[in-house]
């Protein structure tokens, strides 16, 4: 039950401000966090009376441990906005036709390297349907992506490993470049971690393979 519930805690987060990033270690630590909290809700009930001063403090605890969670997880920087404003817009990650990113990215299938990895491939994948449906050999990456199969993994593409020598073709549209201005703009930014990221990409492409995303960098 708490990892249900901290995993849909996360992912109702990151629909609100993509820039927001958490490791497994991250995802684990919510998890305890919502342990503690069903504990606690396990115990009130079973007292004969609750007070409402009680309850309120119970949600009281958990708001500042979801808090102290972010902070911790994401630091302070990119909750300013939130502080000066709390009516800030989401900062939401949309979802395109495979059409349109197959036009933006200039991929011809009959020019495409395979295998094909898409990251960042969203929660629908689309982009990775139409290139399956047209015979490609495509995997997808996504921490949101929904209907998984044995060709899309649920994972954020920052901590996964890209083995050397593996792709024709890898793409990513506004998912490596986006986060990596973002962090890169930021004070706190861990644009170093991303760069790191974007060589370990360039080296899982074999001899003739391509790397492409957009917005450029």
């Amino acid at each position: 039950m708490a990892k249900y519930i901290s995993d849909k805690t996360i992912r109702l987060f990151v629909e609100v401000n993509q820039y927001l990033n958490f490791s497994q270690k991250d995802y684990l630590q919510l998890q305890k966090v919502y342990e503690a909290l069903l504990q606690q809700v396990y115990e009130i009930c079973n007292q004969k009376e609750v007070s409402e001063e009680e309850i309120d403090q119970l949600f009281r605890s958990h708001y500042k441990n979801l808090q102290s969670f972010l902070l911790d997880s994401n630091g302070k920087e990119i909750f300013k906005k939130y502080r000066e404003s709390p009516d800030v817009l989401e900062i939401k990650c949309a979802e395109y036709t495979s059409e349109f990113q197959m036009r933006l990215l200039g991929i011809y299938l009959s020019k495409v390297k395979q295998p094909v990895l898409d990251i960042g491939c969203g929660q629908q994948a689309n982009l990775f349907h139409f290139l399956r449906k047209n015979d490609i050999v495509v995997y997808g990456l996504d921490r949101n992506v929904q209907n998984l199969n044995n060709k899309i993994y649920q994972v954020d593409w920052l901590e996964y490993t890209y083995v050397p020598d593996t792709w024709g073709t890898v793409i990513s549209h506004m998912a490596f470049s986006n986060h990596f201005m973002h962090h890169h703009l930021r004070p706190d930014g861990d644009y170093e971690k991303y760069a790191t990221k974007y060589m370990e990409i360039l080296k899982s492409l074999k001899i003739g393979g391509s790397f492409i995303y957009a917005p450029g960098l």
